[in-house]
């Protein structure tokens, strides 16, 4: 059975302070999640939504300087 993501009483998504559903990695934005129907709060949902999801992902060393090559012809090509 797929999983299915909580929600309330009028139907809408149970989130937690960064938009996250019950089901791990899923997050919810906008007119789907209990809150003002409103643009300008979406695009809020969504910043938050964008920074979680953002700091789940592994560290980039190329952004790490202490694990920069010391020339950029060192660097691996993507895809080698």
């Amino acid at each position: 059975m797929d999983p299915v993501a909580e929600v309330d009483q009028a139907q809408e998504l149970l989130v937690d302070a960064k938009l996250q559903t019950s089901i791990d990695g899923l997050y919810a934005i906008g007119d789907i999640v209990s809150a003002l129907n409103q643009i300008s709060v979406a695009v809020g949902h969504a910043a938050i939504a964008a920074t979680a999801i953002h700091q789940r992902l592994p560290p980039n060393y190329r952004e790490d300087a202490a694990h920069q090559a010391d020339r950029a012809a060192e660097l691996p090509t993507p895809g080698d």
